[in-house]
């Protein structure tokens, strides 16, 4: 008599797979020509999937595609209505501000470009732990350390080693192109921007169609670390810009050890 069982458990069994928390595919001003590139197909109008395809020329199911709608969505330029073939995609009004004004350098435009720049969620937050991400590879490492495994420390996803270091570059060029590295302490309003659930970029393997993200973040200002007494034991704040560190924490033996490896960090970076 064959035993089947033991052949169907194996083929039914998965191995669990590793996704890390959303971020946008591509930078902020790639995200932008591609609006440039939607709206020459559909001005305001929403549209289906397929134009936007053709727009940025890719298949209809292509994970380009989605990555491209994803990233759009967490910087707040393209909304959609709907699900399956009644599903619609339209430009917001932010992105026909940055598409539409005719003054490249008005203060309104350029408001609408560190709004965007700062809408993703991951983007706010490592403005506000870290600010300016630095010239030097060292602060590369404090982010890649901070999204790989610092993150855990507040109940945070992490990001596998990959994405770590594809949102660290993107991070880099988005901040750059929005004109913050040369206005750090720019002080942005408070924006309604659309919900951008369900896309992101994907991990080989994902589901583009079906995956969830959590809404973006809304742009706000960067918050000095609170004085020291009124921080959480072990949470600790630092603020990096102008080539000075400033840390702000209440830590035993634990967070201590945990600042070390900060402080070695930042002083690479410092030197």
């Amino acid at each position: 008599m064959t035993d089947h069982t033991a052949t169907s458990d194996t083929n039914d069994e998965k191995q669990p797979r590793f996704r890390s928390p959303p971020y946008p595919a591509i930078p902020l001003n790639k995200a932008i020509e591609r609006a440039v590139s939607l709206h020459e197909k559909a001005l305001h109008h929403p549209v289906p999937v397929g134009v936007a395809a053709k727009a940025w020329e890719y298949g209809e199911k292509s994970s380009g595609l989605f990555a491209t709608i994803a990233a759009l969505k967490q910087f707040g330029l393209l909304q959609d209505d709907g699900s399956g073939d009644k599903r619609r995609f339209k430009l917001t009004d932010s992105a026909i501000r940055l598409i539409r004004d005719p003054d490249p350098n008005s203060e309104k435009r350029k408001a609408a470009v560190r709004a965007a720049a700062l809408a993703p969620k991951i983007h706010a937050e490592l403005w506000e732990k870290y600010g300016l991400p630095g010239a030097s590879g060292g602060m590369d490492l404090a982010l890649k350390s901070y999204l790989t495994l610092d993150r855990a420390d507040s109940g945070a996803a992490t990001y596998s080693d990959k994405a770590a270091e594809e949102l660290v570059t993107e991070y880099r060029q988005t901040v750059g192109f929005a004109g913050l590295l040369e206005s750090p302490d720019v002080s942005l309003d408070d924006a309604e921007h659309e919900d951008t659930s369900n896309l992101h970029e994907p991990e080989d393997g994902d589901d583009m169609n079906h995956v969830h993200q959590e809404p973006p973040a809304k742009p706000r200002d960067v918050p000095s670390p609170p004085p020291a007494e009124d921080a959480e034991l072990n949470d600790i704040r630092v603020e990096f810009a102008g080539g000075k560190v400033r840390i702000n924490a209440v830590m035993d033996l634990e967070g201590l050890e945990k600042l070390e490896q900060k402080i070695a960090a930042y002083k690479a970076i410092l030197s």
